[in-house]
């Protein structure tokens, strides 16, 4: 329940592990959600009466730098659309524009993380149906292929030059996967470990620092070539523009001058991006244009244009109300050579050359010792990748210092001192990694490993309790939980978790349902 709100207002939140397209349909007395798969058909009930299609969602994913797919959904057949390329210029980078007759969409922007050959999507809605602008990440378009496919349209996206654009924003994502238990019946802590980390990790945040000093989110990721103002990060619901542009004046030290036919309101929600880009994104919109001299920027619709006076130009003086922002993006030299030294490791990393890659990411961290996400960085790498176990505890322990509420470097911390054998420290740190609202998978188990491995049953069989609750079993949980009673002694307990196992569905090794079958026999 939402609480101050009058009439009273309840608000069902669903959580997923994945992005699904969706659809949501009152049904009598029912409301339905309807998750979709990319290959399936939206079939959306129509509420216009020329049965218009209207565009439902749109979704990008960024498979690595070479290579996207856009998702184009929609509440019935797309029919017709048209494609035009533009180059480069001034204000945007070079782009493909899909002209969509007749099909209703909301304006939005869907900022793309910077692993993707599109930087920027944008669907607006114009007199004669919708247009969707993709911005490419490089100067040069990508190349692209459409398809349109029952009630959705695909893009398939490839980057013509990869690698060649040097301004982009280093990421730091860690790459491979989950592994498969095998059925053995021993416990390894290390193998429980080591075994997620990778992906675990694999989402780890972009190592630059937002506005306010903080880590950025994904949305952050962005490729800003040719935008080189200060980051923002703002959040409009129906603002008026006169506002935004206000707003852009404050923070860029320029004054505005907005032409009175440059009317509406604007929803948009964007984080840590330069300023001089929102306006873009905002002008693009709404079909403004804008001009600057004199450290003054007039923006007007595009139809009509601005002149400039032509006497006394050097004597223009046109001024807002001075607002202190007191929020600045200071980028120190060190932070730069620092981010050169993460790209050029990023590149070694994706060669499979961590050695390489550790070091560099080690001298960027002697250049900014306060950024506690590349030090947890270069913990994962040391432990997961290299097994440098004392190097992985040392750099986590510092990320926790940053840092006391990040689980994530607790937990690498404690895995390394636990492969050390350091066991009364491993647990302190075991100790801060389960200690969230919702304690990570891995972290559960990881501790609940390390726990029976120590002869603490009752705190391993605790963990295993917590995961249950949080996250249900799995084969892997209730097999350690009967392996714990056989430990303990307690073959009644055994046996009845070792019975429930075969009970319970999972697909089980051949090995391992023979010893379970046997046992139980």
């Amino acid at each position: 329940m939402l609480e101050g709100q009058n009439p009273a207002v309840a608000r069902i939140e669903i959580g997923l592990d994945e992005e699904f397209a969706y659809s949501v349909v009152k049904d009598g007395s029912d409301i339905v959600v309807r998750f979709l798969a990319r290959e399936e058909v939206l079939e959306l009930p129509l509420n216009m009466a020329d049965n218009q299609v209207i565009i439902t969602d749109i979704q990008v994913d960024a498979v690595n730098p070479e290579n996207a797919t856009v998702l184009i959904y929609s509440s019935g057949p797309i029919g017709k659309y048209e494609a035009a390329e533009e180059g480069k210029d001034e204000t945007h980078s070079a782009r493909l524009l899909i002209d969509l007759p007749d099909v209703k969409m909301d304006d939005r922007v869907i900022p793309v993380a910077l692993d993707s050959p599109v930087a920027l999507v944008q669907a607006i809605q114009g007199n004669r149906g919708g247009k969707i602008i993709l911005d490419s990440a490089d100067d040069t378009l990508f190349s692209y292929d459409i398809q349109v496919n029952g009630n959705y349209m695909e893009l398939t996206i490839t980057a013509q030059d990869v690698g060649s654009n040097e301004d982009a924003q280093m990421v730091a994502l860690l790459t491979g996967g989950s592994a498969e238990g095998s059925g053995s019946i021993a416990a390894d802590a290390s193998f429980m470990a080591l075994a997620q980390v990778q992906d675990d990790f694999a989402d780890m945040a972009y190592l630059g620092s937002g506005i306010d000093g903080t880590v950025g989110d994904i949305n952050s990721k962005i490729n800003f070539s040719g935008y080189d103002e200060q980051k923002i990060s703002v959040d409009f619901y129906k603002i008026d523009l006169h506002n935004v542009f206000r707003l852009i004046g404050e923070i860029s030290n320029r004054n505005i001058v907005v032409d009175e036919a440059v009317s509406g309101s604007l929803t948009l929600s964007m984080k840590d991006v330069p300023w001089d880009f929102l306006l873009d994104v905002v002008l693009n919109l709404k079909d403004l244009a804008q001009e600057e001299r004199f450290n003054t920027i007039v923006i007007s619709p595009k139809s009509e244009g601005f002149s400039w006076p032509e006497s006394a130009v050097t004597e223009l003086e046109i001024t807002v109300e001075p607002i202190t922002v007191t929020k600045r993006l200071q980028a120190s030299k060190e932070k730069v050579d620092a981010k050169k030294l993460i790209h050029e490791a990023s590149a070694e990393e994706s060669k499979g050359k961590d050695v390489a890659a550790l070091a560099l990411y080690e001298e960027a961290y002697q250049l900014w010792p306060e950024n506690g996400d590349l030090a947890k960085r270069i913990s994962v790498i040391a432990m997961a990748k290299l097994g440098q176990n004392a190097k992985a505890a040392h750099y986590g322990k510092i990320a926790v210092q940053k840092n006391p509420q990040d689980y994530r470097a607790a937990l690498i911390a404690a895995m390394s001192l636990a492969n050390m054998e350091k066991v009364q420290e491993a647990k302190e740190y075991f100790d801060l990694a389960v200690s969230g609202d919702k304690p990570s998978k891995h972290a559960l188990a990881s501790y609940a490993a390390f726990s029976e491995q120590n002869g603490s049953y009752d705190a391993a069989l605790a963990m295993l309790d917590q995961y249950a609750i949080v996250y249900g079993n799995s084969l892997e949980t209730m097999v350690s939980r009967a392996r714990i009673f056989d430990a303990m002694g307690d073959a009644l307990r055994a046996d009845e978790e070792y019975q429930a196992i075969l009970l319970s569905g999972f697909t089980l090794p051949e090995d391992l349902k023979s010893y379970i079958t046997n046992r139980v026999q």
